[in-house]
């Protein structure tokens, strides 16, 4: 135990060692656009090992979500801080995107959504329904935090940046409009499910399930149609 404490506050301490650094940077007039990746790859792995011991506590199984979102984070938010400082040092070495920043966007969600539900039903059907809420905190969190350094990440290595302030085009209201389409079909037709459910008499458990459930269908299936959309041209 005094060894795991030491541990931490170590890694602590080091963590803070180099926010103070980047304070410092910052105060001299010597902080840059990557600085800000680091000073973020820095504070997530202050949090990671915080957030694993919160995990256990309300779920004593070792598991990768413990903190493992935030190690994951932090490596890709260096990689962004290096990449960033390479367009600064080097600004006319960089090719164009192929793929615009909301295609990228929409793939990064559908993906993380798609990881993230089988993880949960796996661990779910693995330790039992008992592990369902803190499951759902988890995933959520993780999807926080995948959302935010990955449309950092997209951000940073898009080229040219000036694209992440153009407003949507006509192709990108098209896209967007048969998505929210596809998305309000399923909800549409499985909110009726709530009544009937309700008439069964079933747990409110299983109503609050199924109605989550339904959102977590329509989020995939509004990503899965931007993902489609923007690759076949059809909406």
């Amino acid at each position: 135990m005094l060894l795991e404490l030491f541990l931490l506050a170590l890694w602590t301490i080091g963590c803070g060692v180099g926010i103070g650094r980047l304070y410092r940077l910052h105060k001299s007039g010597k902080y840059y656009a990557e600085h800000s990746k680091y000073g973020g790859a820095v504070a997530l792995l202050l949090m990671a090992p915080y957030t694993s011991l919160l995990v256990y506590y309300f779920t004593p199984i070792e598991h990768l979500w413990t903190g493992a979102g935030q190690l994951l984070g932090a490596l890709v938010l260096w990689a962004v801080g290096l990449r960033s400082r390479s367009q600064r040092m080097n600004p006319d070495s960089e090719r164009f995107s192929q793929t615009s920043f909301r295609e990228k966007s929409a793939i990064l969600m559908f993906a993380t959504l798609v990881v993230l539900t089988l993880s949960g039903l796996t661990f779910v059907a693995t330790y039992g329904l008992s592990t369902l809420a803190p499951v759902i905190l988890a995933a959520v969190a993780m999807l926080i935090t995948i959302a935010i350094v990955g449309h950092l990440a997209i951000a940073v290595l898009q080229n040219p940046i000036d694209e992440l302030d153009s407003a949507a085009d006509e192709r990108d209201r098209e896209v967007e409009l048969g998505s929210i389409r596809n998305a309000y079909y399923v909800l549409g037709f499985g909110i009726w499910s709530i009544p009937v459910i309700a008439v069964i008499d079933l747990s409110g458990l299983i109503v609050a399930l199924v109605a989550c459930s339904l959102i977590l269908a329509a989020e995939l299936v509004y990503y899965g149609s931007l993902v489609r959309y923007y690759r076949t041209g059809v909406a």
